[in-house]
């Protein structure tokens, strides 16, 4: 019985001691990405070209303020009505934690307007225009340090306003006596969608 009691205390004596020093050994993972959050030192500026709804076409300019997970946008927009403009900012956390990554996913938060303009080419034609706040999903085709394709799709909150509508229903009914105030309209469009590519450029 005392050689049983004896061998079982070596036994938990070797147990522990051998649970020790694998603790002592265990490093536990965390990934490092002090250099991600950090400033790169690096300013980067990115043209662009960019089309979809309800923004039009648009010429963009994207700026990386230093850090690689951040960006802000501005934009010059053309729908075919008016000349507009367009501001942002997107949220990248693939390139914070993988900034070489050739794939990411994005998060983009737009605003923008067109101004009041005519519908080209249509006698008497009622003005329009709108303000819009889209909330973008994104995916990016390229890593973000070079040329890359992004492709967003989301809802948008528009509000859309038209002035000179009497004159354009006078001119085309005959009985003038029909009375209409300019229609405004705001609501959610959903899905509408951006889509075009960037060109960084590394100061």
């Amino acid at each position: 019985m005392n050689k049983l009691t004896a061998a079982s205390s070596v036994l938990l004596a070797a147990i522990c001691f051998a649970g020790t020093s694998l603790a002592d050994d265990y490093t536990p993972y965390h990934p490092d990405i002090s250099r991600e959050l950090s400033v790169n030192n690096h300013l980067r500026v990115a043209p662009g070209i960019s089309f979809g709804v309800p923004v039009g076409a648009s010429f963009d300019i994207t700026v990386h303020p230093f850090v690689d997970w951040l960006q802000l946008e501005g934009s010059v927009t053309y729908n075919y009505v008016a000349v507009g403009y367009k501001f942002g900012a997107i949220w990248d956390p693939i390139n914070m934690l993988w900034p070489d990554s050739g794939v990411g996913l994005f998060a983009d938060l737009q605003y923008g307007v067109s101004p009041m303009g005519s519908i080209p080419g249509v006698d008497n034609a009622p003005s329009v225009s709108y303000s819009y706040t889209n909330f973008y999903g994104g995916l990016r085709l390229g890593n973000a340090k070079g040329f890359h394709w992004d492709i967003e799709l989301g809802p948008s909150w528009i509000n859309f306003n038209t002035s000179n509508f009497q004159s354009f229903v006078n001119s085309n009914n005959s009985n003038n006596n029909v009375k209409v105030a300019d229609p405004t309209v705001s609501a959610f469009a959903s899905p509408t969608f951006l889509t075009g590519f960037s060109i960084p450029i590394t100061f």
